[in-house]
Parts: C-alpha cells; structure tokens; sequence
C-alpha cells in the first residue's frame, strides 16, 4: 500500500499546479511528507530518498539547485545513516 501511496502522490504532484507550487517552496524532505499526508497519502522520507533521481520534474525542490544542495537537503533526514544519494545517476 505504501509504494501505491508513493506513486498516487507523484502523480498528483505531476497534474495539480496546486502542489507544483507547494513542492517548490519545501524546505526539508519531512515537510513533502507532510503535504502527502495532509491529502491522505502515507510517503517517507526514505521513499523520497529512495526515488529522487527518478522525479526529475521541475517542481521538485532539488531539481531546482545542484547536486551539493540536494544531498544537504535529505542530509537532514538521514536518520544517522551515510547518505549515498545523489542527483543525476
């Protein structure tokens, strides 16, 4: 169920100019999850981590900067973990 949250929410963030514009303004990985949850869609951070090189729309908040940025933006949420993430694969 949680993957079809995951993949529910990317498409209504692919259609709806409504959470472009919310997406675009985020400033931690939590507060996506957040705006997911608050229209009924259960995503992680680690889903997010896990699938960002694959969002390469605009309205994501880390495709709007360089790669340095991106890893500081999901470093906050690395839960003690080395972050092996990175923009472009």
């Amino acid at each position: 169920m949680a993957s079809d949250h995951f993949y529910l929410f990317t498409a209504w963030a692919s259609f709806s100019t409504e959470a472009q514009k919310l997406l675009q303004s985020v400033q931690s990985p939590q507060e996506i999850v957040d705006l997911a949850a608050q229209r009924g869609y259960a995503i992680s951070v680690e889903q997010l981590r896990l699938f960002a090189r694959r969002l390469q729309e605009p309205h994501w908040v880390w495709n709007q900067h360089d790669e340095a940025w991106g890893r500081d933006f999901f470093a906050g949420e690395s839960l003690g973990q080395p972050l092996a993430w990175s923009l472009r694969a």
